[in-house]
């Protein structure tokens, strides 16, 4: 058994004991030992003889045998270094921690206790947990978690191929559990005697006529050169891995009654319409359509004065002044105010939760009073709302987390030596 797994997991949890071990110096006075050099900060005696003892009495006896105290002492004095040296790249990137985000974890883990965050404090006492200590640890977590994100997620290459793969596997397994209700309609450029671009002309003419109230099966049967032409191009219930390749991968993806766009290929055009689907599960996922205006406080324009101004902009824009020109004049967001402020289609869990709880109850054409979120101060309109099957989005994200996490731990690895061997450290146990 290696014992750096097991001190590495065990400095992070919290520091529940502060024993500190001083020497006598010539004039009596109490003096705590520097036990490592990191750049420019030092590791004390009272910070590693904690973790020591802490850690040698919660092993079991069986492997405590099997290590000797220096090893022991050396292992977790490296385990400090490490995190020592990864949280000064932190300081150098500028993470810094407040206390409502850590206010906000707490509150997290009330809430998964059963608890308020004003009851925190007593339950880690009544565990014998230091509530300091508690909080000081988090802001280590907390810090950690946003120096990964920052210095180790973009180290991460998802390669086309892999997502490609990924993103096939699960399809051939979500299709296998549904069947589709298919028409069809083919166009063939030399049966019609017409050339590529009279096709793609018919294509849309045929597009329009449907989305007019034609019907699939009289267009059909007036234009389809397949074989179903005469049953007014009803393909019928067909599982999904059994669909024709050439549009299996437009039909999955659209709701019960669309058509999918002219699928070109040679002098032959495809129109297909899916009549409806059974079995399996469609990942259906609510939507708003959004447009913003973000102010951002200043030296001279505190929250106050922000407020009252988005105030105002949201009065002039009830009384018939155009949300989307404003928006593109004022707005600190660059992205959205260059599209009047839209932030398009929209699902949960695409903004921070305190812009998304702004916007849950609005109904199409409203607009939030003025709120805060951590970017700044906004007011937001509800453009629009719908359902929408993010099946195929949801199997690429899942594909593309999948992926990135089965990476993270080796390039956190690579990262985590690449920063120890560029820090100056030295040892003076």
């Amino acid at each position: 058994m290696n014992i750096k797994s097991i001190a590495f997991i065990f400095l992070f949890l919290p520091t529940l004991a502060f024993v500190q071990t001083r020497d006598i110096g010539g004039f009596g006075e109490l003096i705590d030992d520097v036990v490592a050099i990191v750049n420019d900060e030092v590791i004390l005696r009272s910070e590693l003889d904690p973790q020591v003892k802490a850690f040698i009495e919660s092993m079991d006896p069986a492997i405590r045998n099997n290590f000797p105290d220096s090893q022991i002492e050396s292992e977790i004095l490296e385990q400090l270094i490490t995190r020592r040296v990864q949280m000064q790249r932190a300081d150098q990137l500028g993470i810094f921690i407040t206390d409502d985000e850590i206010n906000l974890a707490l509150n997290d883990v009330a809430e998964q206790n059963g608890l308020t965050l004003t009851q925190i404090p007593e339950m880690l006492e009544a565990n014998g947990i230091d509530y300091s200590a508690y909080r000081g640890e988090l802001l280590v977590q907390l810090t950690m978690q946003q120096l990964l994100r920052r210095d180790v997620a973009p180290r991460i290459l998802v390669l086309p191929l892999e997502l490609e793969s990924c993103i096939k596997v699960r399809f051939d397994t979500l299709n296998s559990a549904i069947e589709f209700n298919v028409s069809h309609i083919l166009l063939d450029g030399s049966a019609l005697q017409i050339d590529n671009d009279r096709l793609a002309s018919l294509a849309e003419e045929i597009i329009l006529s449907l989305e007019s109230g034609s019907l699939f099966s009289d267009l059909a049967r007036e234009y389809s050169s397949a074989p179903t032409s005469t049953e007014g191009g009803h393909i019928g219930w067909r599982n999904g891995n059994q669909l024709p390749s050439i549009f299996s991968n437009q039909v999955t993806s659209l709701g019960a009654g669309g058509i999918a766009e002219p699928i070109i290929i040679g002098n032959n055009v495809h129109i297909v319409k899916l009549n409806d689907r059974r079995g399996g599960e469609a990942t259906m996922i609510p939507q708003k359509l959004l447009r913003h205006i973000l102010l951002n406080t200043t030296e001279l324009d505190d929250d106050l004065v922000i407020e009252q101004r988005l105030n105002e902009i949201r009065d002039r824009v009830l009384m018939g002044e155009d949300f989307g020109i404003i928006a593109s004049a004022v707005s600190d967001d660059p992205m959205s105010a260059s599209d009047r402020g839209s932030l398009g289609w929209t699902s949960p869990g695409y903004l921070v939760p305190e812009f998304e709880s702004q916007i849950a109850s609005l109904n199409e054409g409203e607009i939030t009073l003025p709120f805060q979120t951590r970017f700044g101060w906004h007011i937001a309109e509800v453009m629009g709302n719908r359902t929408f099957d993010g099946t195929n989005e949801q199997i690429e994200l899942q594909c593309d987390d999948e992926i990135r996490n089965q990476k993270f731990e080796d390039q956190q690895l690579r990262w985590s030596t690449q920063l120890r061997e560029q820090a100056y450290v030295q040892i003076l146990l």
